[in-house]
Formats: C-alpha cells, sequence, structure tokens
C-alpha cells in the first residue's frame, strides 16, 4: 500500500475531464512512460475499451451524478 501511495504522489493531477474521453486517456500516465506502452498492455486496454460505450444519451455519463439541492453539501 505504501508504494502506491507512493506513486501516487508523483503522479501530477488529471484535471477536467470530458465526460466522453476523445481522445481516450493514455494507455499509461507520464511523458516518459507513455512514449512506448507495451504491447500486451495496449491490447488489454482496447479489449476494454471496445466492450465500453461509445456514446451516451444527452445528461448521462456511466458516473454517479454529484448530489444536488439544498442539502447536497452533507450527503
Amino acid at each position: 500500500m505504501a508504494l502506491f501511495r507512493m506513486v501516487g504522489r508523483q503522479r501530477s493531477p488529471l484535471g477536467d475531464k470530458p465526460l466522453l474521453m476523445d481522445p481516450p486517456l493514455p494507455y499509461i500516465y507520464g511523458q516518459k512512460e507513455s512514449l512506448a506502452p507495451p504491447a500486451w498492455l495496449k491490447q488489454a486496454v482496447d479489449a476494454v475499451r471496445a466492450k465500453q460505450p461509445q456514446q451516451w444519451a444527452p445528461g448521462e455519463t456511466p458516473w454517479p451524478q454529484a448530489p444536488v439541492g439544498a442539502n447536497a453539501a452533507k450527503q
């Protein structure tokens, strides 16, 4: 677990992402690391991405929506 925390601190913030990623997020994060991701990793990620929806109806996302209303901050 300590290794994951250490790596997490080294990763820069992802910033704001659109609901549909176009182009998709990289296979590996890191400028040097993402230059040549291994073929096995690309194949595995592409297989998962191929099964995911490519479009969403307006206002819908695959993620839970943020709470709304007067008590949203308390949830």
